[in-house]
């Protein structure tokens, strides 16, 4: 999809808060932090959040998630992270 076709954009994604340790910026897509494992209760989390349109681009987009814990940190629940896009059709 084009991005100036997009509408609406959600990231869903089920994670297990076991802690991002020192770093700051845990969980990033194309750069951009997403909070979607704050804090160290060890319980699953759902997360939906919006994404900026103009975050995304044509064709492949990055996600990454870091910790530098030293035991368990953050897990991603599979199937993994969704991105949700609503677009414009062409007339």
């Amino acid at each position: 999809v084009e991005p100036s076709q997009i509408e609406r954009a959600e990231l869903c994604v089920v994670t297990w808060t076991g802690g991002p340790g020192e770093v700051k910026d845990y969980f990033t897509l194309n750069g951009k932090h997403f909070p979607v494992a704050d804090g160290s209760k060890h319980i699953p989390v759902f997360s939906r959040l919006v994404v900026e349109p103009s975050l995304l681009k044509q064709g492949s987009n990055t996600l990454e998630l870091l910790s530098d814990t030293e035991h368990h940190g953050i897990e991603i629940i599979y199937p993994g992270p969704a991105l949700m896009v609503r677009y414009k059709n062409k007339p």
